[in-house]
């Protein structure tokens, strides 16, 4: 068990390496790629916004060497409520391929990257913990399953941080889309121009 755990942490962030920043995560639109997909800037703005608010602070979470996978399991609910917020916010529902789904709405293949290392993480959590009801919810571990190894439970974590830190910034990135507000909007001109200062 502790070997897949690590083979699942290692793909998980080499998932995540790969989705370092902005720049090269953007979709090129001379790929094929259905840009009629990409949702306007006012609504990635709005969703960006109220996913952030579904966001907890994020503690330093410590590897207690007594019990690892209760550490492991409290940051685990705090990333799968966190990714509530966003398939929420963007209206998703809780499809597995959510990661596909939010980079065609956002034109930011990043996205697609979180989803795999995700996914990934997940399965090693399914190792020992379960969730309590549907995957939607919190887990909680697994009677009788056996320890994970303090390593391998540290490896899972670093994971899980970066992963966390990742989707933060990622919804940040969304939430500063400016939005022009409705009555600043002339139909025929664009934005209307302030008032110039009396000299």
């Amino acid at each position: 068990m502790n070997l897949e755990i690590t083979r699942q942490a290692e793909a998980a962030a080499e998932s995540l390496e790969t989705s370092s920043d902005s720049t090269t995560g953007m979709i090129d639109p001379e790929q094929g790629n259905d840009q009629s997909e990409i949702l306007p800037k006012d609504r990635l703005g709005l969703a960006g916004r109220r996913a952030l608010e579904g966001f907890s602070e994020s503690p330093h979470t410590h590897i207690l060497l007594s019990d690892p996978t209760r550490g492991l399991l409290e940051k685990w609910n705090e990333i799968n409520k966190s990714l509530g917020s966003v398939q929420d916010s963007f209206e998703l529902g809780w499809r597995s391929n959510w990661g596909t789904l939010m980079s065609r709405a956002t034109g930011n293949r990043n996205w697609a990257e979180l989803g795999l290392a995700w996914s990934r993480i997940k399965e090693a959590m399914s190792l020992f913990s379960h969730p309590i009801g549907s995957s939607t919810g919190p887990w909680r571990l697994t009677d009788g399953s056996p320890p994970v190894a303090d390593e391998v439970a540290k490896m899972l974590m670093d994971s899980m941080r970066f992963l966390y830190a990742r989707l933060l910034s990622e919804v940040q990135r969304l939430s500063a889309i400016d939005i022009v507000p409705a009555e600043l909007l002339d139909a025929a001109h664009g934005p209307i121009s302030p008032p110039a200062a009396d000299a």
